[in-house]
């Protein structure tokens, strides 16, 4: 959406064929049917920035851990607008760099980034949690602009598709026009990003 000063944040629960994939002991995954199915637990969060850095701290929005240490969630699927640098100055540095470099810290090591992308002041990354990482296949990324003659970026809309097993799952974060007076431009934009955004799930 257009995006807030205020973080937001919901989980997903996505129900996937992991036959002889072990959960190595982390309780964020239960096994819903012995040997073939599980339940993977995502964080979906998306953070309008307004182009200040982040505090120093992300742990505490991530909810990054528990009093034992163990992951609580598989997956964090992170969308943020104009993080670090206004739209203005993403347009000329788009790097998100940092900004990655904090999600990182604050998740630890038991966290791969398996894709980032990055659309001027839009960006969309997706950490996955090692033991997941051999039923991990398909990734893969794209941008649709929405911006000025939907060529720039200062709108738009960036996604990551993948496979979790036999399970297709799609994220896809944007940055669309704002107030109650645009919401003609913003479904325009939308049906745009939606038909042309090009992750399908694989054959």
């Amino acid at each position: 959406g257009s995006g807030g000063a205020t973080p937001r944040q919901g989980l997903a629960a996505a129900a996937s064929e992991l036959v002889g994939e072990s959960s190595g002991g982390a309780p964020a995954v239960a096994a819903a049917a012995a040997g073939s199915t599980a339940a993977a637990r995502v964080f979906v969060g998306t953070w309008n920035l307004h182009g200040k850095d982040p505090p120093r701290d992300l742990r505490p929005w991530l909810q990054a851990g528990t009093d034992t240490g163990a992951p609580q969630y598989d997956m964090y699927a992170i969308g943020t607008q104009e993080a670090c640098r206004s739209i203005e100055m993403s347009l000329l540095l788009p790097s998100k760099a940092k900004w990655e470099a904090k999600l990182r810290e604050a998740l630890g090591g038991e966290y791969v980034c398996v894709a980032s992308h990055t659309l001027a002041a839009i960006h969309l990354a997706l950490f996955v949690r090692r033991g997941l990482l051999p039923s991990i296949s398909h990734v893969r990324t794209a941008h649709v602009a929405t911006g000025i003659g939907n060529a720039l970026g200062n709108k738009g809309g960036v996604g990551v598709s993948l496979s979790l097993g036999q399970t297709t799952i799609l994220f896809v974060n944007s940055h669309l026009a704002a107030h109650t007076s645009a919401v003609a431009q913003r479904n325009a934009d939308y049906r745009r990003i939606d038909t042309q955004l090009g992750l399908r799930p694989p054959p």
